[in-house]
């Protein structure tokens, strides 16, 4: 299966993602967390973040943006569904209660979503920023949650 320039799929998985962090943003929450966290440590996160967000809806650096199979594609719906249900669901229960298990999981699902994307569409300069983006996003979400 081909996709055009532009991955729509891509762009409601990360819109979808954005939703809750937006929400979080909102109420003015984590801002007082970020500080606790180096410069150089919450840049690295936030271009890994970025650079996945945009390699998630533009093939950039891949000669051919698509799924091997239809069952590849359906393979890859059904999982990112589940990861994202599972994404949604955690962040209501952060929203209740921030606990360290909850903040681990909401930087490892993201992390496993733009990795299942980069592997399934061959996209490897989306796995580097993927890669980045873990390293950093766990290492502040622990740093975060220490007493």
């Amino acid at each position: 299966m081909q996709l055009n320039w532009i991955s729509w799929m891509g762009l409601a998985v990360v819109a979808v993602m954005l939703v809750p962090n937006l929400l979080w943003a909102a109420r003015g929450a984590g801002t007082a967390q970020s500080r606790r966290v180096p410069r150089v440590a919450a840049a690295a996160e936030q271009v890994g973040r970025c650079a996945c967000m945009a390699l998630m809806i533009l093939p950039l650096g891949v000669g051919e943006f698509g799924f091997f199979s239809v069952a590849g594609f359906l393979f890859y719906l059904f999982a990112v569904a589940g990861l994202l249900l599972a994404y949604l669901v955690v962040w209501v229960l952060y929203f209740r209660a921030q606990t360290l298990p909850r903040a681990l999981a909401l930087a490892v699902l993201p992390a496993a979503i733009f990795s299942l994307s980069a592997l399934a569409l061959r996209h490897w300069l989306l796995a580097l920023a993927a890669a980045v983006f873990a390293a950093g996003h766990l290492w502040i979400t622990i740093q975060n949650h220490r007493s």
